[in-house]
């Protein structure tokens, strides 16, 4: 499979992705090597950011994001997960999945009230989006997790970078096989609201469709905020699929002839490599599609800070370790107008419809 440019979209981008407008979207900087690479920011300077996204550096240069195409190029290493056996991408006549698993990572820290509900209100658009995008009869999971690991304490950044010791960040991230946290959705286990960790629908099935609207639309602000303090977004990613989860999590993601999209929605930094090896959480999402053929079944995207990403989210580095980078817009600050969540979601649908699912090997 090709290389896919990585592009930060800007809200409504997917819009003219679909009906093929000719502006190309513009890229913020990413990991990786060689390309642009986003500049990591000193904990010390200054900042702020407006509702836009846009933000002024101390002396009053803008710094939306911070580019550094100039550069030699040489940004961290995501050459990870050599571990891990997988098959190949399928290739020539029939290819293609007949299953999709999308996960949401939803951020349950304090902040996030007001995102929570733009994401709910626009989650019926996304739907409808799957069911013009998806092949008639595509067997679709979706399901949810959280960024929490523990209950409560008290977590402040400063130009992105956590200001607690490590030793307390370490407190308030308990594994599965550490000890159970009371909580819905904690510790990567699926979200389960009205009797469902995750909602099963053929998009054929119209009923069902819109029966998935009004159940991710009202899980999405059951989740809650001010459950966690810290955000450990990608490690909830990984860790739903981790077979310490299996007795929650079980029949959610399928290997072998399914596509599987990782949505993180989050408004800070991400301290999951605080606690995590990039290694181990990507190995970890790997060896659960290793039959499917590993990152050649992954596609990933976000909402995110823009004044924190790429260069000091954890989160982006994390989905970028599967072979590209995230599609990914700003969260926004919660303040005016929502942004067209939708259309950034409806663009990772696109890739994996376009890229992803055409060199999946069929389930047998």
């Amino acid at each position: 499979m090709g290389a896919r440019s990585p592009r930060y979209q800007p809200h409504g981008a997917v819009v003219c992705m679909l009906l093929g407008c000719a502006a190309e979207p513009r890229s913020v900087g990413v990991f990786g090597e060689g390309g642009s690479t986003g500049a990591a920011l000193d904990s010390s300077e200054a900042a702020s950011v407006d509702a836009s996204g846009s933000g002024t550096h101390v002396d009053g240069s803008d710094t939306a994001f911070v580019d550094t195409s100039a550069g030699d190029g040489e940004g961290p290493s995501l050459d990870v997960g050599g571990g891990v056996e997988t098959v190949g991408p399928c290739e020539g006549e029939g290819c293609g999945c007949t299953a999709v698993d999308i996960l949401f990572v939803i951020d349950n820290s304090g902040s996030m009230c007001l995102k929570q509900e733009n994401l709910a209100a626009a989650f019926p658009g996304f739907v409808d989006a799957m069911g013009s995008a998806l092949p008639a009869g595509t067997d679709l999971h979706v399901g949810i997790t959280t960024s929490g690991f523990a209950l409560g304490g008290s977590h402040s950044e400063n130009n992105c970078v956590p200001q607690e010791t490590q030793a307390t960040i370490d407190e308030y991230f308990v594994r599965p096989g550490e000890g159970v946290i009371t909580g819905n959705g904690l510790q990567g286990r699926l979200f389960e609201h009205d009797g469902q960790s995750f909602f099963a629908v053929d998009t054929a099935d119209a009923a069902g469709m819109a029966a998935l609207k009004t159940w991710f639309s009202a899980a999405a602000t059951a989740v809650g905020c001010g459950v966690s303090s810290f955000e450990f977004n990608a490690a909830g990613a990984a860790w739903a699929l981790h077979p310490d989860n299996v007795a929650t999590n079980d029949g959610f993601i399928r290997d072998e002839g399914a596509a599987l999209l990782l949505f993180v929605l989050s408004d800070e930094a991400d301290q999951s490599l605080d606690v995590e090896s990039l290694e181990f959480l990507h190995d970890t999402v790997i060896a659960a599609k290793t039959e499917c053929g590993g990152d050649d079944c992954i596609v990933s995207g976000g909402l995110f800070s823009i004044f924190c990403t790429p260069a000091m989210n954890a989160a982006f580095t994390f989905l970028s370790s599967f072979g590209e980078e995230p599609i990914w817009a700003d969260i926004g600050l919660g303040i005016g107008p929502p942004p067209d969540y939708a259309a950034v979601v409806g663009d990772a649908l696109a890739q994996i419809v376009a890229d992803q699912c055409d060199e999946i090997r069929p389930e047998g």
